[in-house]
């Protein structure tokens, strides 16, 4: 898939209706439910957006609609193996997410 063939109202639009139809579930992670909550729909032609509702952030609510996107319009390859990431990332002394490419 190309990046210009990612339609980004889509994947909003789509994860709105799969979390209506109770068909996506998370783990309760609190980063995407504050970016969920602090966002609010922007309309463009037949479609809408999330958008941030005030200084907050909405980056996760587009990391999970699009993860989802992909997951669900991408081909299957039986020569790809799903790779199962748990846990939580390193996080420095002060709180910041470990880096290898800031802290190069």
């Amino acid at each position: 898939m190309a990046a210009g063939d990612f339609d980004v109202a889509q994947a909003c639009q789509g994860l709105a209706d799969l979390v209506t139809g109770r068909q996506v579930l998370h783990p309760g992670d609190p980063l995407l439910d504050a970016h969920i909550a602090g966002s609010k729909k922007l309309h463009q032609g037949d479609g809408w957006r999330f958008v941030r509702r005030g200084a907050g952030h909405v980056d996760a609510a587009y990391a999970a609609a699009g993860a989802i996107h992909v997951a669900l319009t991408v081909p299957y390859s039986p020569r790809l193996r799903p790779l199962v990431v748990a846990g939580r990332r390193p996080h420095d002394a002060d709180g910041r997410v470990a880096c290898a490419a800031r802290d190069a």
